[in-house]
């Protein structure tokens, strides 16, 4: 196919991802390489089909909650799918009267203004239309007040992120333009396998600076398409769904998302942890007769030695007089309200029940839970089963002396 005739596709999120590698994105949308699907996107194709229809089933009906008729929905889906789905049934209720609508697609034209708004049915779409430059399928529209306005993401990731992507700037901004007598918007991102969210706030002074992100990113978008030579690929996080990781990608070799699978990835990084404990103990050992020195070959020096190291800490007892003193001479810029105690204090002293009756329930009524993900490697050890001759033998030994280890 001629690259003068490929068509310029509007900005999306998934697309400004994508353009993370260059030679990856055209391969896709200018080449035409067909990506290949995973349970994990079919899982949250799923999900998001499941709640869509839900959700407008609770406001054609006006309910806020109908688990009778979620169940049905869910009947038969993927076990990936299930552990969001079940979290989102027990907490999910609506006002069906603020409900703007599911899988809301906006097209905006070059410069900002709207082309289309719709309910995509079967999820998320892109559009043929010339006039359309940028483009995303809002996945819950709510209305709290007429000039006020929620979008919800639902994802069914593990990992819980930070509100700052592309996408939590992008899809405002999309609303924004389609409905012109909104001043501000809250985007949250609904992380369901884990029943917690984040979000942001966004008002319409910030308009501006989010169309010229957009913009930007537009601008990138046309140059990798017209683009007459193959730029270089990037390895990053998308080549894990990127058609050219096993074959067609000419960093095959060295891209370090193909040269392990992640099993052996797991099985490398337990193999690193160890190696890095072993040599650390043997490390500080050496350390502790003398400061150990290394100088590389740019002249940077590195040394291994024990340092003084001390930590503030303040008690109560003292430093809430000075703190309620600032309160009442400064009440524009209250501090008390602000300041936190460490969980691992409170705690231990909680755990004392015979000393502390009632501290512990009290301290967890007013206790600030913010749920976030943790990357961990968990250990699991399988029992071995004994043969059932030596089990039998084991029974009657136990029987004679249950004394006997």
């Amino acid at each position: 196919m001629d690259d003068s005739l490929v068509q310029l596709q509007p900005l999306s999120q998934s697309r400004y991802e994508q353009m993370a590698c260059g030679f990856g994105y055209r391969a896709v949308h200018v080449h035409s390489v067909d990506r290949a699907g995973s349970i994990w996107s079919d899982a949250g194709n799923e999900v998001h089909h499941v709640l869509s229809v839900y959700i407008e089933h609770l406001a054609e009906t006006r309910q806020p909650t109908d688990v009778e008729y979620f169940d049905i929905l869910a009947t038969g889906v993927r076990p990936e799918s299930r552990d969001g789905l079940d979290r989102a049934r027990n907490s999910l209720v609506v006002d069906p009267d603020k409900i703007l609508g599911t899988e809301q697609y906006i097209g905006l034209d070059k410069n900002f203004a709207l082309v289309v708004m719709e309910r995509v049915q079967g999820g998320h779409r892109t559009s043929s239309d010339p006039k359309i430059e940028y483009e995303g399928t809002l996945d819950l529209i709510v209305l709290p007040a007429p000039t006020e306005a929620e979008i919800s993401d639902w994802k069914n990731h593990f990992f819980i992120a930070a509100p700052d992507t592309f996408q939590v700037h992008f899809y405002p901004l999309l609303l924004f333009c389609a409905l012109p007598s909104l001043e501000v918007i809250h985007f949250r991102l609904e992380y369901l396998r884990w029943g917690v969210g984040r979000s942001v706030t966004f008002t319409r002074s910030d308009v501006p600076r989010l169309k010229k992100m957009a913009t930007l990113a537009r601008s990138r978008q046309r140059k990798l398409t017209l683009l007459t030579k193959e730029p270089k690929p990037t390895p990053h996080k998308g080549c894990m769904y990127c058609p050219l990781l096993l074959g067609g990608c000419p960093m095959e070799k060295v891209n370090p998302y193909a040269r392990l699978s992640p099993e052996e990835r797991l099985r490398y990084q337990l193999y690193l942890d160890a190696a890095r404990e072993t040599n650390l103990t043997l490390l500080k050992e050496w350390a502790e007769e003398k400061p150990i020195s290394i100088q590389d070959e740019n002249r940077i020096t590195y040394t291994a030695n024990f340092v003084p190291r001390s930590r503030t800490s303040y008690t109560l007892d003292n430093t809430l007089p000075i703190l309620d003193a600032w309160d009442k001479e400064h009440p524009d810029d209250q501090l008390r309200p602000q300041l936190l105690i460490g969980a691992s204090e409170l705690n231990s002293l909680a755990k004392a029940t015979r000393k502390r009756p009632g501290l512990a329930t009290g301290l967890s009524n007013v206790a600030m839970i913010t749920p976030s993900s943790e990357f961990q490697i968990t250990r699991e050890a399988l029992r071995p089963v004994a043969p059932r001759n030596d089990l039998q033998k084991l029974v009657r030994s136990r029987r004679s002396n249950p004394y006997r280890l």
